[in-house]
């Protein structure tokens, strides 16, 4: 999992203490960190954190309570038919070991010894470094990696930001009127013909009720 965390400045060192205090409660470690300054003596660090999978909800909770996050990700990956392979073929060498071992016993002479020898080596060779991918996997499903990035941030970044949004928000209410504006000219014309037609039909409802003696009163558009 990746977390993006941003925070004030000076506020680093806290946030790695607790964030390595969170990984110790679990029976967890840190697996690496780096961390740089800049001019303005901002840090931008990153801390991997090892822990238990059985516990990783739970710190994912507790280490995005450590600063402001901007980003988060969490991704999984399925090893379970490479963990598959690797048992059946484990198996397969460590049968194929002991029929040599049995041969190595059997052989009468020196040239048979080094032949067997040979393919014994490169089985056991072989069996080493699938035993060894084996128990990395081992390790990688017992623990999940949480990674966090930290950049701190001035408070003038902070207020520049507050002033952006605000200068966005009025941007966007000037936009919302201009198009208003727009659609009120295109819309004209047809709201002149209605006009014009409500007053027509009034004219003749006038001429109408005039020669039976009632004048109605103008419509309301």
């Amino acid at each position: 999992a990746l977390v993006r965390l941003e925070t004030s400045k000076g506020e680093y060192a806290k946030i790695r203490t607790e964030a390595v205090s969170i990984a110790s409660s679990v029976a967890g470690y840190v697996e690496s960190e780096s961390s740089s300054k800049d001019d303005e003596g901002l840090t931008y660090a990153s801390i991997t954190l090892r822990i238990p999978s059985e516990r990783f909800d739970e710190v994912m909770s507790q280490v995005s309570e450590l600063g402001e996050v901007t980003s988060s990700e969490v991704s999984t990956q399925d090893v379970s038919s490479e963990y598959v392979d690797l048992e059946s073929r484990l198996k397969h060498l460590q049968a194929e070991e002991a029929f040599y071992l049995t041969l190595m016993g059997q052989a009468q002479t020196i040239e048979e010894m080094i032949t067997i020898r040979e393919h014994l080596s490169s089985i056991q060779l072989e069996k080493e470094q699938i035993q060894g991918r084996k128990n990395f996997l081992d390790q990688q499903i017992s623990y999940s990696t949480v990674t966090l990035t930290v950049e701190e941030v001035s408070s003038e970044e902070e207020e520049e930001g507050f002033w952006a949004s605000v200068k966005e928000a009025f941007k966007s209410f000037a936009r919302g009127l201009g198009k208003l504006a727009i659609g009120f000219f295109y819309a004209l014309p047809y709201l002149i013909i209605i006009l014009i037609l409500l007053l027509l039909v009034w004219l003749i409802m006038r001429h109408f009720r005039k020669d039976k003696g009632e004048v109605p009163t103008p419509p309301q558009p």
